[in-house]
């Protein structure tokens, strides 16, 4: 259990395997707490615990001494079952450590929008940054998160590769994918594209990159058509084009105005 940052009594069972039942796993733990054995409670029922600090260090640099080959085998465990219990940033971890990289890979797919929302792009950029690129080319929608991080994060010249990898996969998920999806996919790589062409002072690519996101893009995704809008409004501001910013930039306003973006 050395592997794990905190720790409860099934998530304990789960390493331990069959010879140890849950309830076992539970009076070992209130054992250790009342003996003052290097275990902190996390709540007040004495459910979750954590191993003090030192003490975790010393028990993971033992395990990694004496059985290393275990520890793979260990977290991918350990993943399994905060994956099963909704636990989705601690599976990740451990999915990522026991190289469980399409459990991760679905994992971070499911809590990229939650952290693009909290601006958490740091945290979403190690994780993505942790799988083999591999895992991401052959996922349209890592291909995508991974390209907007990266966008948003200044590193404009990454994007290129990945938004290569989309059009190949789209191609061969087309009979499987709505034109919804396929329009949204499309309306994406154009958005980025567009930022990517902005940062680099291309007007003409910005407004012709703009122009094909806001065509494409379907009514429902009100941000990224607000995003289209505002490349090409800036685009045109750059431009000199005053007539038309205005009108792209009131366009911006209004889908904004709608939808919580």
């Amino acid at each position: 259990t050395a592997v794990l940052d905190r720790l409860n009594a099934s998530v304990c069972a789960a390493l331990l395997g069959k010879a140890t039942s849950a309830q076992e796993a539970q009076h070992m733990l209130e054992h250790l707490h009342d003996a003052n054995l290097f275990l902190i409670p996390l709540d007040a029922q004495r459910q979750w615990f954590r191993y003090h600090h030192l003490f975790a260090d010393f028990l993971r640099h033992r395990l990694q001494r004496l059985t290393p080959g275990r520890l793979p085998h260990l977290h991918q465990r350990a993943a399994d079952w905060y994956a099963r219990n909704g636990y989705v940033d601690d599976a990740i971890r451990h999915a990522l450590a026991g190289q469980q990289y399409e459990l991760a890979a679905d994992l971070i797919g499911q809590t990229n929008e939650t952290l693009f929302q909290r601006g958490e792009l740091a945290l979403l950029l190690r994780r993505l940054a942790a799988l083999p690129p591999e895992t991401i080319h052959n996922r349209i929608d890592l291909c995508l998160n991974y390209a907007w991080v990266l966008t948003l994060t200044g590193r404009y010249d990454e994007t290129g590769p990945l938004l290569q990898k989309v059009e190949p996969n789209l191609k061969q998920q087309a009979e499987t994918l709505p034109q919804t999806a396929q329009d949204s996919i499309q309306g994406n790589v154009a958005n980025i594209r567009a930022y990517v062409a902005y940062a680099h002072g291309d007007m003409p690519a910005t407004r012709a990159q703009a122009l094909v996101a806001r065509k494409i893009l379907p009514e429902a995704l009100t941000d990224q058509r607000t995003v289209a809008a505002l490349h090409l409004g800036t685009a045109h501001l750059e431009e000199g084009n005053l007539a038309e910013a205005e009108a792209a930039l009131q366009e911006a306003l209004h889908i904004s105005q709608q939808s919580d973006f």
